[in-house]
């Protein structure tokens, strides 16, 4: 889907249409892995891109990041690549930065995974709420959370 392996069969269509230029462009990502650069957390955020502080904190409320969301610790250097944030702290800043981007689709693969059992009902609440599509992947997920998709597609092997 975001061009790591060609398609062998088949065509992806948005809106009934194929696009292959700004396809990608569609997807915002929250990977499994959390990338934190060195950098202030407005940094971590925007990724450099002109995004007022009202909305910034907006979105670090959504995410239950409140006590962060000022315009003080905006500008603070989290440290080596996050060092004063937690484990789920980090990935909240990586839901947020996503969030910030506005895209049409949003691929959430184990974007969850790091969160205690509370931040991970609140957080997938918020993304349930959002006007985008949403496409999870995870490995293991349980009855009450499949049936709240429009559409759950099982790859188990076995």
């Amino acid at each position: 889907m975001l061009n790591e392996l060609p398609l062998i069969k088949g065509k992806i269509l948005i809106d009934k249409q194929l696009n292959k230029n700004n396809f990608l462009s569609n997807f915002g990502i929250v990977g499994q892995d959390t990338y934190i650069l060195s950098e202030s957390l407005r940094f971590n955020l925007t990724l450099g891109k002109d995004i007022p502080s009202s909305r910034l904190i907006k979105v670090l409320k959504k995410v239950k990041l409140e006590y962060l969301a000022n315009k003080n610790y905006l500008d603070t250097q989290i440290g080596d690549k996050g060092l004063s944030l937690s484990g789920g702290e980090k990935r909240k800043v990586e839901i947020a930065r996503a969030l910030l981007n506005k895209k049409d689709f949003l691929l959430v693969d184990e974007g969850l995974s790091g969160l205690d059992d509370n931040s991970r009902k609140q957080i997938f609440a918020l993304l349930q709420s959002l006007p985008q599509t949403i496409i999870e992947i995870e490995h293991i997920m349980s009855i009450e959370d499949k049936q709240k998709f429009d559409q759950v597609i099982n790859l188990d092997t076995k």
